[in-house]
C-alpha cells in the first residue's frame, strides 16, 4: 500500500484495510468500480445524468457508503448545470 495511504488510514479509525470495499457493480447502463490502488472511492461511469434511475440511484448510495463518501464520476462531455443539479438530487 502506498505510503500516504498507509498513514491516511491510520489516522482515520473509520477506515482500515479490514473495511469491507465496494467490488464492480453494473446496473443498467451505470459501471461502478473501486479506484485502482486507493484505500477508498468508486468510479462511476455509463451514468445519465438526466436520467438516473431508481435502480441506479440506490446503487449509487450503496456505493457512496461502501466506498466510504468518494464517487468520482467519469461523463463523456462536461455536464451542464441541470445536470449537475438532477445528479445531486441523488444525495
Amino acid at each position: 500500500m502506498h505510503r500516504a495511504a498507509q498513514e491516511f488510514l491510520s489516522h482515520n479509525p473509520l477506515l482500515d484495510e479490514q473495511t469491507p470495499m465496494l467490488t464492480r457493480l453494473s446496473v443498467e447502463n451505470l459501471t461502478l468500480e473501486p479506484i485502482p490502488n486507493a484505500p477508498f472511492g468508486a468510479r462511476v461511469t455509463g451514468l445519465d445524468a438526466t436520467d438516473i434511475t431508481k435502480p441506479q440511484a440506490k446503487a449509487l448510495l450503496t456505493a457512496y457508503r461502501e466506498a466510504h463518501g468518494l464517487l468520482c464520476f467519469e461523463f463523456e462531455k462536461l455536464i451542464t448545470a441541470g445536470e449537475l443539479h438532477a445528479l445531486t438530487a441523488v444525495f
